[in-house]
């Protein structure tokens, strides 16, 4: 039998000493390291969406969250998901590379959920003030609907924080939330970088903030008087807000500033 050669380094003799051989190993596992790097998770099965492949890929973001809730994240498994949304592994590994995958395609349902709340239930208020308040109470309403959720989101948040090159996900997720709340503020045809986009961003912070805050202490078991009360001030302090900003109510555009004229 010839040396034995590994991919990586070239063979040592052993007339070289031990330390040779060490450095040589070392090196070796070095480029497998690198070899092993994650690859970028995929869209879909073969980039073929077809009507089919997107009601599978939504059952099985949706084992995923019915997973995440009865398990918890480090508990939860693609097998664990696949099994949730009754489809065999390989079904899933066709759709979603590995877990993370799947649990990008989770908060990206988050996301999209409230986008369609905050839709259906704001979009036909007329003034800035009743949109405020239309959007919060839509949202709360929402929230205490889906307490699992509501926890498996925040779990996701922390993972993703957690994970060296994942913190983008959170970021990703909030960005979403935000731009939920300013779009609904501020008429399409006004986004961009004017102080009325501004302001909107401003404000749908704001009221972000104010619902991860009464989600906490819903979660915490806060008592419903309590969790009222605080969405009505929340309602109140973005109004006072907006006015302080110098915004107004004007029928062509929900949200225009004083300095913009």
């Amino acid at each position: 039998m010839g040396p034995l050669r590994l991919p990586g380094f070239e063979w040592m003799s052993c007339h070289h000493g031990r330390l040779d051989l060490l450095n040589g190993i070392q090196e070796f596992k070095k480029n497998m390291a690198v070899n092993k790097s994650p690859k970028p998770a995929k869209a879909d099965g073969l980039g073929r969406p077809t009507t089919k492949s997107a009601e599978t890929r939504s059952r099985i973001v949706q084992g995923a969250l019915d997973a995440l809730g009865r398990f918890g994240l480090y508990e939860t498994t693609t097998r664990r998901i696949a099994t949730e949304a009754g489809v065999r592994l390989a079904t899933l590994h066709y759709h979603f590379s590995n877990k993370e995958a799947v649990l990008l395609a989770v908060l990206d349902l988050f996301a999209s959920d409230m986008t369609t709340i905050l839709d259906a239930n704001a979009r036909d208020a007329l003034s800035l003030n009743e949109r405020i308040e239309a959007a919060l109470r839509a949202n709360w309403d929402y929230v205490q609907s889906s307490r699992v959720r509501q926890i498996v989101q925040y779990e996701l948040t922390l993972y993703a924080l957690r994970t060296q090159g994942s913190e983008w996900l959170a970021k990703r997720q909030y960005d979403a939330y935000i731009d939920a709340f300013a779009s609904l503020l501020c008429p399409v045809n006004d986004l961009g970088t004017n102080p009325a986009r501004e302001h909107a961003d401003e404000l749908a912070r704001m009221m972000l903030a104010g619902i991860d805050g009464l989600i906490l202490q819903s979660l915490a078991d806060a008592t419903q008087i309590h969790l009222a009360t605080g969405l009505d001030i929340l309602i109140n302090a973005v109004q006072m807000r907006a006015e302080v900003l110098g915004c107004n109510q004007g029928k062509g555009s929900l949200l225009t500033c004083d300095l913009l004229k």
